[in-house]
C-alpha cells in the first residue's frame, strides 16, 4: 500500500512540475540583454549552483562582473539573452561567435526555477532567435562538464547531438541549424 501512495506522488510531483513549466514557458519574456540586467545576471553567476557547473568555479566580484558585462554588450561577437517572468530573471542563454561560421553556446537558470525542464525551451527560443539575427552561423556548440547530468539532457531535449570533444574535460554538444 505504502508504494502505491509513493508512485502517486511521484505522478502527482511531475504533473505538478509540468504544469509549472508550461506556466513560465507562455509567461517568459526573452530579449538581448541591456544595461538593466547587471545586477540580477550578477547574483545568477554567483548563484553556488551555476558556479558548481562552470569551468571557471571562482566568486565573481562586483567590478569584474561589471567590467565584463558591459564588456558583452558592446562585443559584436557575444549575443547575451536574457528571460523574465515578469520582472524575475529566469535564465541566461549565451552565444560566442567563432570564426568559422560556428558558435558557442552556454545556459545558466535561476535557482527557483530550476528542476522544473525549462533549460530545453529558453535554448529552443533563443537558437531560433540567434538564428534570425545571425544568418550565416551553422553550427552550435556547447561543452558541457561530464558530471552535469542537467545540462546534458537540456541540450539533447534542445535537438543537440553527441560530437567528439576536443576537451578532455568537457563533452562536446553540436546543434547544425537546417537539421
Amino acid at each position: 500500500m505504502s508504494g502505491d501512495k509513493s508512485n502517486r506522488w511521484k505522478r502527482g510531483s511531475w504533473i505538478m512540475k509540468a504544469v509549472i513549466r508550461m506556466f513560465y514557458e507562455m509567461n517568459m519574456d526573452m530579449r538581448l540583454a541591456k544595461e538593466e540586467d547587471l545586477l540580477p545576471l550578477f547574483e545568477l553567476t554567483n548563484d553556488r549552483m551555476v558556479r558548481q557547473i562552470l569551468f571557471r568555479p571562482m566568486l565573481y566580484h562586483w567590478m569584474n562582473i561589471e567590467i565584463g558585462f558591459y564588456a558583452t554588450l558592446k562585443n559584436r561577437a557575444r549575443r547575451l539573452f536574457v528571460f523574465y517572468e515578469k520582472e524575475k530573471l529566469i535564465g541566461q542563454v549565451r552565444f560566442d561567435i567563432e570564426e568559422n561560421n560556428s558558435a558557442v553556446i552556454s545556459i545558466s537558470i535561476g535557482a527557483n526555477y530550476r528542476g522544473f525542464g525549462l533549460a530545453p525551451c529558453l535554448l529552443e527560443k533563443a537558437l531560433r532567435h540567434f538564428h534570425d539575427r545571425e544568418r550565416q552561423i551553422s553550427k552550435i556548440y556547447a561543452y558541457v562538464k561530464t558530471e552535469n547530468m542537467a545540462s546534458r539532457y537540456a541540450f539533447i531535449r534542445a535537438g543537440f547531438k553527441d560530437c567528439v570533444s576536443d576537451n578532455k574535460h568537457a563533452l562536446k554538444y553540436c546543434y547544425v541549424y537546417g537539421n
